[in-house]
């Protein structure tokens, strides 16, 4: 029986440093928050359209806003593979945090 919760023992402690080191990893590869999808907006999209013109879109495909951004890019915006997928991944399925932070 010893034998057996020792492994368990160690079973579980694994088990609490994987999930800790998947939620570091997920925050070190971009995960964004609301605050970073609008601080982004602002300085890429703001300086040519209003916010209300992103706010009215909001929920569209992530596809779409793909091909949006990309058609942005074509006239002349700057932005970088990472902002696009975050801007078409955050304004394509926002969180009500997002869209509170984004169209307030």
């Amino acid at each position: 029986m010893i034998i057996l919760e020792k492994p368990c023992h160690f079973i579980a402690r694994f088990e609490k440093k994987l999930l800790l080191g998947i939620f570091f990893l997920g925050a070190l590869c971009g995960c964004q928050s609301a605050e970073s999808c609008h601080k982004v907006l602002d300085a890429k999209c703001v300086q040519c359209h209003s916010i209300s013109t992103s706010c009215a879109k909001i929920g569209q495909s992530e596809g779409w806003w793909l091909k949006t951004i990309d058609a942005m890019v074509k006239l002349g915006t700057e932005v970088s593979k990472q902002e696009r997928k975050m801007l078409a991944k955050c304004l394509s399925n926002p969180s009500e945090a997002t869209v509170a932070e984004i169209c307030k």
